[in-house]
This record gives C-alpha cells, sequence and structure tokens, in this order.
C-alpha cells in the first residue's frame, strides 16, 4: 500500500475481458482516483476501492481510502467516461447533423441543364453544403438524362434526372 502506478498492469483488464465472458472488475489499492478512473477506460465494469468516513481515523488503508466526497466523485466520474466511450457504434452523433450539411459536398449544376438533356461531367460541380445526390454517386448520375430544367448552381436532386438503374 499504496500500489506504484507502473504495477497497476490495467492492460490486464482488457486481456482478462478477451479471455472471460464476465464483468472484469479492478481493486484498487492506489491513492486518488486516477487509477481506478483508467481502470474504467480500459473496461472494467467493478471498482473496488477503500472507503473510510475521515482521514483523521487511523487505520492501515487510510492513505487509499476515499471520504464520501471523494467517492462521490469517483462514480460521477465513472459515468461521464462510460458516457464518452459510447457503445463503438460509428454513427453520426446528433451534435454533428448540422455541421454535416454544411461541411459536406452535393453535385450542382454549373450550367443550365434543360429537360431531356444527357448530363455529362462538364455539366456537374461539387459544392457546399449537402443539399442534393453525394458526390460519391457523381457516375451514377452522368449519362442520366434531366427530367426537368435544371437552373445554374441548383444542387441536383434525384428527382432532377431519370434515376433508372441507380
Amino acid at each position: 500500500y499504496p500500489t506504484p502506478y507502473n504495477e497497476a498492469n490495467l492492460n490486464m483488464i482488457r486481456t482478462l475481458k478477451k479471455e472471460f465472458q464476465y464483468p472484469i472488475g479492478f481493486s484498487d489499492n492506489g491513492e486518488g482516483t486516477f487509477v481506478p478512473l483508467l481502470a474504467v477506460a480500459n473496461g472494467a465494469k467493478i471498482i473496488e476501492k477503500h472507503f473510510t468516513l475521515s482521514k483523521k481515523i487511523k487505520c492501515l488503508d487510510r492513505s487509499i481510502s476515499l471520504v464520501p466526497k471523494e467517492f462521490k466523485h469517483l462514480v460521477e466520474e465513472t459515468r461521464k467516461i462510460e458516457e464518452i466511450l459510447g457503445d463503438g457504434i460509428k454513427k453520426c452523433q446528433p451534435s454533428e447533423m448540422e455541421d454535416r450539411i454544411q461541411s459536406r459536398r452535393s453535385l450542382l449544376a454549373e450550367i443550365e441543364i434543360k429537360k431531356g438533356t444527357k448530363i455529362t461531367r462538364e455539366m456537374i460541380g461539387i459544392k457546399r453544403p449537402a443539399l442534393g445526390i453525394s458526390p460519391a454517386f457523381l457516375e451514377k448520375v452522368v449519362g442520366k438524362v434531366s427530367q426537368k430544367n435544371i437552373q445554374p448552381r441548383h444542387f441536383i436532386k434525384w428527382s432532377d434526372v431519370k434515376n433508372k438503374n441507380i
């Protein structure tokens, strides 16, 4: 007591998670909350930590024990870490939706494209924001026939082009 940082071996949590299909815990015999919080970030689901009502009480493990206020901090920070870690699935987050539209690009008409015209690459530009067809579909739009008159600087939508075989 207390456990030196270089002996905590938190990567063992990941090893145990791969080996066993049970929640993995961490028994902390160090000072403060830093190491157990890192354990949570490494996948620990259970934290064992010494607790005392007062650091003034004389006992062997008082230096590694948390008082109620510190324990509350450990729990609050653990919940934040769990939230920050997320579910591991890559998806657009709610806070990214507005920026997603503003930062991504769309296909747009560089010139007027008359109804019935076969669309060529030279007729199409790529600009922000994402208000039309994604540039990922450029080759699917080139060669299609315009369904209506498309004005210059208009973001091209699927309803603007004959979309058979898209």
